[in-house]
């Protein structure tokens, strides 16, 4: 029996995900610009190109870039990015925190930090 094909992420959950990773993406006309001062996930990057359409469509304003869901900008909650992308207050709260937390494991997580000597506690060497 063979397992079922995993679902691929939503236009969402890759600009979330691009976030997290500190992946820029922004809207250029039709196309997409996406940068990184790291490597890019080639996943990442492929998930993009899968679904650049609702992708672009997020970066329009009109819809929240983390959640998909349409944004009332009479209402209040939204908020605007340079990019000309937007977001719920809410969702960009709960990104920005999976952002941080991210960083702070890669941190915790390096070579560095875990060959430190003084770093007893991250390798789990307290009596």
């Amino acid at each position: 029996m063979s397992a079922l094909p995993k679902p691929l992420p939503t236009a969402a959950e890759l600009l979330r995900r691009a976030w997290v990773e500190r992946v820029a993406v922004q809207r250029d006309g039709d196309a997409l610009d996406v940068w990184s001062a790291r490597d890019l996930p080639p996943d990442l990057l492929d998930g993009l190109r899968l679904a650049k359409a609702e992708v672009l469509a997020l970066l329009s304003g009109d819809r929240c870039r983390f959640c998909g869901a349409t944004l009332g900008w009479s209402q209040p909650g939204a908020l605007a990015f340079a990019d000309g992308s937007a977001a719920h207050v809410a969702c960009a709260d709960r990104a920005e925190v999976a952002r941080l937390l991210a960083a702070g494991k890669r941190a915790v997580e390096s070579p560095d930090a875990l060959a430190d000597e003084a770093e007893v506690t991250l390798r789990g060497e307290l009596p």
